[in-house]
């Protein structure tokens, strides 16, 4: 594989590219994959602001809302707590395309709403991501299916793993690269 960095050589490759990447890298039936974006406010206070316990939630698609879902970071991965009692949050927006100060305002808006929370935070930060979510068409998984198929054979040590394959949520990519690094192994230990 040649690269900006200098040449590299292996026997196996196991891609996590977004499908955008590696469509425009590798394989062009990738590259037109319709993708949606997101904007990411993560929330911070240094104290407990949070009433519930748990993940967090997601917000149908079918109401009218700037907020996707929030993750209760604090909860779901304690172990990054510098405080007891802080909060921390993951608020994922319907928009890509907008200002970082409106990004803020949506976030706290949509914490007041569903939470109760009207603290001003400590800190905060936000991230656009323009295109991570795969738009999965009628069809997707059969396409997904013979696309594979298909790199087996042209590229028979290139393995895929994304959540562009067969689901966007983490326990899908978890399952899909599970998946594959044992199929990988059953395969190298022969």
């Amino acid at each position: 594989m040649k690269t900006s960095k200098g040449v590299y050589e292996a026997d196996y490759l196991f891609s996590a590219l977004p499908a955008p990447v590696i469509g425009k890298l590798l394989i062009p039936e990738l590259a037109y994959l319709p993708m949606k974006g997101t904007t990411i406010v993560s929330l911070g206070y240094r104290k407990n602001v949070l009433k519930k316990k748990g993940f967090g939630y997601l917000v149908s698609s079918k109401e009218k809302e700037d907020v996707l879902g929030v993750v209760f970071d604090s909860n779901v991965f304690p172990q990054y707590n510098k405080l007891s009692d802080e909060t921390r949050l993951t608020v994922k927006l319907k928009s890509p395309n907008i200002s970082d100060s409106e990004a803020r305002f949506l976030a706290l808006k949509g914490v007041s709403k569903h939470l109760e929370i009207n603290a001003a935070p400590d800190v905060s930060m936000v991230v656009h991501a323009s295109h991570v979510f795969p738009q999965f068409l009628v069809g997707h998984h059969s396409r997904m299916q013979a696309l594979e198929a298909a790199l087996a054979l042209r590229y028979p040590n290139l393995k895929l793993v994304g959540n562009y394959l067969y689901g966007v949520g983490v326990n899908d990519c978890i399952a899909r690269a599970r998946s594959v690094a044992e199929s990988f192994l059953s395969a190298t230990a022969s």
